[in-house]
């Protein structure tokens, strides 16, 4: 008997509180097949496969068909990241199960009988309508309410293994080391983006086209870097939405939005549109779609925008349950060049990558160049700079005892407690290809006196925020020896 028809015997009456709707891993409905089949793992933890349906579902949520080829690119590293998320989560549920955090039988009869695929018309549970609509997609009631159970173990157990019950005294004393320390200035490069520097001369370049030998292996840097020389035109979108709440008043809100664009002409259209959707947020939003290619618009409304011209306004249109103006900012025309058009270029490219120790002699004069303008506070030179040479950069930073990462670079322990130390001279970490310069601006006290004041006044929150922060940071260790006594196998050539 299960959690549900044993619950149905007890109770012929649906419970009146919803403790929560677990999200599962697909939709139910009584035509649809819901059955997920397990096919390939993509992954074994502690002898549980980790089915590959996992891995494809979370890629489609991420949008991996409509990726651009240099997105695609990264699929190595996206496909990794995943895993390594359905490992942790398969960790966790299995440290939540051998914690006794199971689910009940009460829990999961009020999971399903609060679903509302299985209520009648009267918004009751139907333990009828409940079996037929499993059977009609290949389900058990067992085996839907062991998936439910898994859920809810999921759920217990990402919450208990941040819990971690925090003192006033202890969460002041983080406060403090969170807001303490130095403040920084930094910069960080990798030395392969300054080749560009490295000098080469015209005979040298003349004799490498001229030797045909060369010809084939520019025909394959070629074919490596398509995705740069052939780029569809793309667009620039924002779209302002307007949801109509009630569909008997979608004439008025049309209106309403036909009256704001006429007050938006001749105007900044971005600012005009933000300004609106601030003023009926419950209604509205603003948001920039990026640079769309063709194929991510509806058919109707690609055709209106790619025909547009920069500045042009569409809309308001009907789609749905909202009106939609499209505004488009710029157009990127399509870039399509031959190999013979950057044969030169890619040769040029070449000669400069081969060229290791040229290279290590340019990196060494910009390092001095970049501290040089770090010392003397000369931000705005390095932020010309910035695009040029993919230089990343992190203005009045603070670095604390706790906080190791500096602006998205993980500093090492050793370098963190040079940082801590520094006096007013930069600090350069050579990290084999990427440099880091950090200039010290100026030193935080932990008894510095604004800081007392401003726990008293943000106490409580401070006080929420700390606790969870440590939470995360203990299930994080956690994380880490679960995964160092596990028994984990990824099947690498299904990423």
């Amino acid at each position: 008997m299960t959690a549900v028809t044993e619950d149905v015997k007890k109770n012929n009456f649906l419970l009146s509180i919803i403790v929560g709707l677990i999200a599962i891993g697909f939709g139910l409905s009584t035509c649809d097949s819901v059955k997920i089949t397990s096919g390939d793992s993509i992954a074994r933890v502690n002898g549980e496969d980790i089915p590959y349906g996992l891995y494809t579902a979370q890629l489609q949520r991420m949008g991996v068909q409509n990726m651009t080829p240099e997105q695609r690119q990264q699929m190595p590293m996206i496909g990794k990241m995943i895993v390594d998320q359905l490992v942790d989560t398969k960790l966790i549920e299995q440290w939540g199960t051998k914690e006794m955090l199971n689910a009940t039988p009460e829990e999961i009869a009020n999971i399903v009988k609060n679903y509302p695929v299985f209520l009648d018309e009267n918004k009751k549970f139907d333990l009828a309508r409940y079996k037929a609509i499993l059977l009609n997609n290949k389900l058990t009631p067992l085996s839907f309410e062991n998936q439910q159970a898994t859920e809810v173990t999921k759920q217990k157990s990402a919450m208990a293994i941040t819990w971690y019950p925090v003192t006033e005294n202890e969460a002041k004393a983080h406060f403090f080391s969170l807001n303490s320390g130095v403040k920084v200035n930094s910069l960080k490069f990798n030395t392969s983006d300054l080749r560009s520097l490295i000098p080469i001369k015209d005979s040298e370049l003349s004799e490498f086209l001229a030797n045909k030998k060369n010809e084939e292996l520019l025909k394959n840097l070629f074919e490596r870097k398509k995705s740069i020389y052939e780029v569809a035109e793309s667009r620039k979108i924002h779209i302002l939405t307007f949801d109509l709440k009630d569909k008997t008043k979608a004439d008025a809100d049309k209106i309403k939005l036909e009256q704001f664009l006429n007050s938006a002409k001749n105007k900044n259209f971005l600012t005009e549109a933000k300004s609106f959707a601030e003023k009926n947020k419950e209604v509205s939003t603003f948001t920039d779609l990026g640079d769309l290619v063709k194929g991510r618009l509806a058919n109707d409304v690609e055709k209106k925008v790619f025909a547009g011209k920069k500045g042009d306004v569409f809309g308001p249109l009907l789609e749905e349950d909202q009106y939609t103006i499209y505004y488009l900012e710029s157009v990127t025309p399509a870039v399509n060049k031959t190999f013979e058009s950057v044969k030169s270029e890619l040769a040029m490219d070449h000669l400069k990558g081969i060229k290791k120790d040229e290279l290590q002699v340019v990196a060494k004069e910009w390092t001095t160049k970049f501290a040089e303008l770090l010392d003397k506070n000369q931000l705005k030179e390095i932020d010309a700079l910035k695009d040029k040479y993919n230089l990343q950069i992190s203005k009045d930073f603070l670095v604390t005892e706790i906080e190791t990462n500096l602006g998205g670079t993980n500093l090492t322990s050793d370098q963190h407690q040079n940082v801590l130390k520094a006096d007013d001279k930069p600090i350069i970490f050579d990290q084999t290809s990427d440099v880091i310069i950090i200039k010290k601006i100026s030193k935080i006290e932990k008894n510095a006196p604004d800081l007392a004041a401003k726990w008293d006044k943000e106490k409580d929150s401070q006080y929420q925020m700390i606790s969870a922060q440590i939470g995360n940071l203990l299930a994080e260790d956690l994380l880490k020896k679960l995964r160092e006594k596990a028994s984990i196998t990824i099947e690498e050539k299904m990423l």
